[in-house]
């Protein structure tokens, strides 16, 4: 499969943002024997077996959104459901991005934050 650009990058836009938020992959969430303080609780599963589940959450889009930092963040779980739409004609765009209800309840402070930034004032 070739790059196809925008749609490829807005996708993995959204796993950042998934990363930024939770902290861990969307798409790798299950438990590992360290998590749960049992290494024989996984040792039946094999390498393999992890990376073929993992791909097929990826290509069919299992997402999960499994613990505490999802509470009070529906905008932006929201938007990264949009921007993790396996089928890149339905995903969401740079400009839906930008107009999502999460990135404008705070448009006022981030561009105060960006101008900041970037003129080097405080």
């Amino acid at each position: 499969m070739w790059y196809i650009g925008m749609p490829a990058d807005c996708w993995s836009a959204g796993v950042i943002l998934y990363v930024m938020l939770a902290g861990c992959h969307p798409f790798d969430n299950e438990p590992t024997p360290q998590d749960s303080g049992d290494s024989s609780a996984h040792s039946n599963l094999s390498t393999g077996s992890r990376d073929t589940r993992l791909k097929e959450r990826i290509v069919y889009g299992g997402i999960n959104f499994p613990f505490h930092p999802w509470n009070g963040l529906s905008n932006a779980k929201k938007l990264i459901l949009e921007l993790l739409i396996h089928d890149h004609l339905r995903r969401a765009t740079v400009n839906t991005a930008l107009n999502s209800d999460w990135i404008q309840s705070d448009i006022q402070q981030l561009r105060v934050s960006y101008r900041r930034r970037i003129t080097g004032s405080t």
